[in-house]
């Protein structure tokens, strides 16, 4: 099983992240892959409190995007 980190989470999120494309592909490759593919509850909260936080990127994300919400 392929268990996602918050760190490649937020890389393959942020367009302006180093390596963004080569986190974006890998997390796309695990989710459509045929090996199990899960996110633990604290990684997934540790997204949210980490890409909507204002003092830790430039522009937070707003958390209705984040939480793929946004219509």
């Amino acid at each position: 099983m392929l268990l996602a980190d918050v760190n490649a989470m937020l890389y393959a999120h942020r367009p302006e992240s180093p390596r963004f494309e080569e986190h974006r592909a890998w997390l796309q490759a695990a989710r459509s892959g045929e090996e199990s593919f899960g996110v633990s509850e604290t990684v997934l909260a540790s997204f949210v409190r980490l890409s909507t936080h204002d003092r830790v990127d430039r522009g937070p994300t707003p958390p209705t995007r984040c939480l793929g919400l946004q219509c």
